[in-house]
């Protein structure tokens, strides 16, 4: 890593690329990982970043996503086994060369800020939910900060009727369930929230996030 580089930076840039590669439901590897990391900061080394992937998929970062040992060729010839992220739909045989030639994608920000996601100033009240082929929504962290919610952890409540998730700080006395849970943030300036709450809403369903003071909801788009 450079003097350049910091942690900090290298863990926002891998988050970053995790969440491009989460959101389009691929299958990966942590040398896709690191190559796609590369895009952006080239003189990052694989024993760098592959840590991070490890720790990121220990804490959950990446929903529902699963592992499993696979065999492939290190260095074009070499073989070695490495650890193949999937959703649990996605059989591990659809995993190859031309499958990882997909991989590629733009240099993705180095910034570490908590807003800077989604074109939102500190005055927008409103923005369109994405939801990726993974089934988890995106949050940008800038429009919760604009509700007044700047705590590290949030409770997320959903209601299937009227269909609505309402997103706040935690008070502490929140129980997980089907329809609720208590969120961190894994990336630098986007909540995650997994499918399983996302499940309230018709997968068609347009959505869009609404700020009031103290809370965010997520409802259908009018």
């Amino acid at each position: 890593m450079t003097a350049k580089t910091t942690d900090k930076v290298l863990r926002a840039v891998t988050q970053r690329v995790m969440d491009s590669f989460t959101a389009q439901g691929a299958l990966f590897t942590a040398l896709d990982v690191s190559n796609a990391v590369k895009g952006t900061l080239p003189d990052i080394r694989h024993r760098e970043v592959a840590p991070i992937v490890r720790d990121l998929y220990e804490r959950g970062a990446m929903g529902d996503y699963r592992q499993d040992l696979i065999d492939v060729l290190a260095d074009g010839h070499k073989p070695v086994q490495a650890y193949l992220y999937h959703l649990p739909e996605h059989d591990v045989d659809l995993y190859d060369d031309s499958m990882r030639n997909q991989l590629s994608i733009p240099p993705v920000s180095t910034s570490t800020d908590a807003s800077g996601e989604g074109n939102l100033s500190s005055h927008s009240t409103e923005a369109p939910v994405l939801v990726g082929r993974d089934g988890r929504a995106r949050i940008a962290r800038q429009l919760l900060m604009n509700a007044g919610i700047v705590t590290e952890e949030i409770s997320a409540v959903g209601a299937a009727s009227p269909g609505k998730l309402t997103l706040t700080a935690p008070t502490g006395t929140e129980t997980a369930s089907a329809t609720s849970a208590v969120l961190e943030y894994e990336h630098p300036s986007l909540l995650h929230i997994p499918r399983g709450l996302m499940g309230i809403f018709d997968a068609s369903a347009k959505l869009v996030a609404r700020v009031y003071p103290n809370r965010v909801e997520i409802v259908r788009a009018h």
